[in-house]
């Protein structure tokens, strides 16, 4: 992330009680797959445009986790029962 937008970013998100960065699993490849996967169920798009790929970019880039109060590992459940948990973490 460019560091000037990165700025921007945690300003705007500085009054935000709880910044958390959610990932289906802490394995680079696993989580990319099972993004990419939903990606392309929900949004008809795997991210890879003239062999860039920007999910995988996302996925990689350090100032996006730097943003992050906590990062939250969903693995295998399903998004309502991630969600619930997540809930139950924060409160």
């Amino acid at each position: 992330m460019d560091p000037a937008c990165r700025d921007r970013v945690r300003a705007a998100l500085a009054p935000v009680p709880h910044v958390v960065l959610v990932l289906p699993g802490t394995d680079r490849e696993h989580a990319l797959t099972v993004l990419r996967s939903r990606s392309v169920a929900s949004k008809g798009t795997d991210w890879v445009r003239d062999g860039h790929d920007f999910l995988a970019e996302w996925f990689d880039d350090v100032g996006t986790r730097d943003l992050a109060h906590r990062t939250f590992v969903t693995g295998a459940e399903d998004p309502g029962a991630s969600a619930r948990r997540l809930v139950a973490t924060l409160t």
